[in-house]
C-alpha cells in the first residue's frame, strides 16, 4: 500500500523519498496521516479520492488537486478514503529550494497549485504519472527527469544549506548571534536567506529542530521521562516542552505514535500514519504506539521523587516552584515546595481532578485562593476543597496551608500531558486532554 522510492542520487541531498500510495475501488482504503511540524515540504499528486486536510485548530479542508503542501508551521492530519492513487515527493530540509523560482515564504502554510510553484511544466509531469499507472519504475523515473531538469541551486540556497546543517548540528540551540557572526551576515540578512530558501526564519526553523531532536528522543527510549528530554533538547522546563511538543505535533508527549514501512529509513516521515484495515502495528509501532493510560489515585503517572523534583512555573509565569511524590502521614503525598514554605496534597488529587475535567468537558477557571479566603464558584479551587469531591474535602493537607490548589495542581497536569492551561496574567483556566486506556 504504501510504498518509497529513491530518487537519482545528484537528487538524494535534496529529496528524502518519493512516496506511492495505491488502492483500487474494489478494495478502498481508510487512511489517516498525522504529519507532525518536520521543515519539510511534499509534493502531492492525487489521482484518487479527494482527501481532507485539517491544521491543528482549524476546520477541515477538503482537496480533491494536487498540490505542493508547502512549509508547515503547525501539524496537519490528512483523512483519505476510498480508491486512493497517490504519487508524492518529500523533501529534505532546504531541499525545495533549488527546484523554484519563488521566495519559499509566499508559499509557507499554503497547499499551492502545481504551475504556481513549478510552472507549466508541472502539469505535463502530472499527466505523464497518470499515464503511468502502477508501474512505480516508471514513475520514478519521471519525477527523476522533471526535477533534474529544475534543479538551480544558486549561492543563497548554498549559503542557506551551511546554516541550516550548522542548526541541526546544534540541537536548534538558539545561538543566533553567533551564527550571524560566523557567516558574516547582519540577522537580518540571515532571517531574509531562510525565509527565502526555507520558508521559515531562523528561530522558527531551530525551534523545528529542538522539537525533531525530542522527538527522536522519545522514539529511540520511550521509557525515558519528559524532564530528562527537556533538559537535554534545551527547554526551559518540562512545561515548556510540552507546550512546544504539543504546538508541533497536535498531541502531548505520550500520546504520539509511528507507522513504519518495512523498508523505510529510522526517521521516516510523516510522522504517523494509520491504515483502519491493518490486522496489526506495523515494523517499529508498538514502543511508540502504545496510548497514555488514564491516572488512576492508584497510578497518579510518572510524577518524580525527591531525588529528582519537577521544576514548575505557576501559571502567570511568574514563579517557580518544585514538586515531588514522598510518603507522609502513611499515606502517598505531593510536596510543593515554593520557596521555603512546603505544602502537601493527597497524591490522588492528579487522577481526581483529571476525571473531574474529562467531565466538564470544557475550560475551567482555576481561581486560586489561600485557605483562609473562599474560593470563587465553579473553579479548580473550588473543587479541591469541595464537600461533594472524591475525597469528601480538603487535598491540601497541611492546617493553614491546604489553600492555593488551583495554582500549583494545574501545571503539574500539564506537564504530564493530562491538561491545557493558560498563562496570561490572571485569569488562567485549564481544560483536560483525553488519555487511551
Amino acid at each position: 500500500m504504501y510504498t518509497l522510492r529513491e530518487p537519482a542520487p545528484a537528487l538524494r541531498p535534496y529529496i528524502e523519498h518519493y512516496w506511492f500510495v495505491a488502492t483500487t475501488a474494489a478494495a478502498p482504503l481508510d487512511l489517516s496521516v498525522d504529519v507532525y511540524v518536520d521543515a519539510r515540504a511534499d509534493l502531492i499528486l492525487n489521482f484518487g479520492a479527494p482527501y481532507t486536510r485539517t491544521v491543528a485548530g482549524e476546520g477541515p479542508v477538503v482537496i480533491a488537486r494536487s498540490n505542493l503542501d508547502a512549509q508547515r508551521r503547525r501539524p496537519i492530519r490528512v483523512e483519505q478514503r476510498g480508491a486512493i492513487v497517490v504519487s508524492g515527493a518529500r523533501f529534505h530540509t532546504g531541499g525545495l529550494a533549488p527546484f523554484v523560482r519563488t521566495p519559499l515564504s509566499q508559499f509557507t502554510d499554503r497547499t499551492v497549485a502545481l504551475d504556481e510553484a513549478f510552472g507549466p511544466e508541472a502539469v505535463v509531469l502530472e499527466a505523464a504519472l497518470r499515464a503511468a499507472d502502477a508501474d512505480l519504475t516508471l514513475q520514478t523515473r519521471l519525477l527523476d527527469d522533471f526535477f533534474l531538469g529544475r534543479f538551480e541551486l544558486g549561492a543563497g540556497a548554498r549559503t542557506l544549506l551551511v546554516l541550516k546543517a550548522r542548526i541541526e548540528a546544534e540541537g536548534g540551540l538558539d545561538r543566533m548571534d553567533a551564527l550571524c557572526a560566523d557567516a558574516g551576515v547582519s540577522a537580518r540578512h540571515l532571517t531574509r536567506l531562510f525565509q527565502t530558501h526555507l520558508g521559515v526564519g531562523p528561530k522558527t526553523f531551530a525551534r523545528i529542530v529542538r522539537f525533531q531532536r525530542a522527538l527522536s528522543m522519545l522514539r529511540a527510549d520511550p521509557g525515558c521521562t519528559l524532564a530528562a528530554v527537556a533538559a537535554t533538547c534545551g527547554y526551559y522546563d518540562q512545561p515548556h516542552f510540552v507546550r512546544e511538543f504539543r504546538a508541533c505535533a497536535g498531541v502531548a508527549p505520550k500520546e504520539r505514535v509511528g507507522y513504519f514501512p518495512t523498508e523505510g529509513p529510522a526517521d521516516f516521515s510523516p510522522n504517523v500514519v494509520r491504515f483502519v484495515q491493518d490486522p496489526r502495528p506495523a515494523r517499529g509501532e508498538a514502543a511508540a504506539s502504545t496510548p497514555t493510560p488514564r491516572p488512576t489515585p492508584e497510578n497518579p503517572m510518572d510524577i518524580p521523587s525527591k531525588d529528582a523534583p519537577l521544576t514548575l512555573q505557576t501559571p502567570p509565569q511568574t514563579s517557580e516552584y518544585t514538586m515531588h511524590r514522598d510518603t507522609a502521614g502513611g499515606r502517598e503525598v505531593l510536596v510543593c515546595t515554593v520557596g521555603k514554605t512546603v505544602l502537601h496534597y493527597d497524591l490522588r488529587c492528579v487522577a481526581d481532578l483529571h476525571a473531574m475535567l474529562l467531565a466538564h468537558g470544557d475550560w475551567m477557571e482555576l481561581g486560586s485562593a489561600d485557605e483562609q479566603k473562599p474560593a470563587k464558584d465553579g473553579t479548580v479551587e473550588a473543587w479541591g476543597r469541595a464537600a461533594d469531591n472524591p475525597v469528601g474535602g480538603w487535598y491540601g493537607l497541611k492546617k493553614g496551608l491546604r489553600g492555593r490548589f488551583g495554582m500549583y495542581l494545574p501545571p503539574l497536569l500539564e506537564a504530564l500531558g493530562l491538561a491545557e492551561v493558560t498563562h496570561e496574567a490572571r485569569g488562567n483556566r485549564m481544560r483536560a486532554i483525553a488519555q487511551g486506556g
